[in-house]
């Protein structure tokens, strides 16, 4: 009776630790990502040369993002192979240049839904437009 009721809970946790994973945030949930490249599928640019980008999926379903010169806050969820943006809040500072040309790209990602596929370390948001930003895994 001890082997079968070690069995049991061994099971349920488990089980338990596969129904916490499966959340409305997917794997994303408690990464963090940098934007290496943007544009339509077959002409990715990559990031201005000394602009810092992260994107941050919190695991509280809210996400920050940085792709230009503002910190955009809001949140997500995943919906299939989709994900879904709400935008909450922004900086609001002026952004010139390669700056806001960046930013004005990846603002469109952060409204609505998204197709995303995660392979490795690499995440590809694409919009239905056609146009991707290709991000990597970070660790800091």
């Amino acid at each position: 009776m001890r082997k079968n009721g070690s069995t049991v809970l061994a099971l349920l946790l488990a089980l338990s630790m596969g129904l916490s994973a499966c959340n409305s945030y997917g794997g994303l949930a408690g990464t963090r990502w940098v934007v290496v490249s943007y544009g339509p599928a077959q002409a990715q640019a990559p990031v201005g040369a000394g602009i810092a980008t992260s994107f941050q999926f919190q695991t509280d379903g809210t996400y920050n993002w940085i792709f230009g010169c503002n910190l955009v806050s809001g949140n997500y969820r995943v919906s299939g192979d989709s994900l879904v943006f709400t935008q909450t809040s922004s900086t609001g500072k002026a952004c010139l240049g390669d700056y806001q040309m960046q930013e004005a790209f990846g603002l469109k990602f952060l409204t609505g839904q998204v197709h995303y596929v995660q392979a490795d370390k690499t995440l590809t948001l694409s919009s239905a437009g056609g146009d991707e930003l290709v991000l990597t895994y970070s660790t800091r």
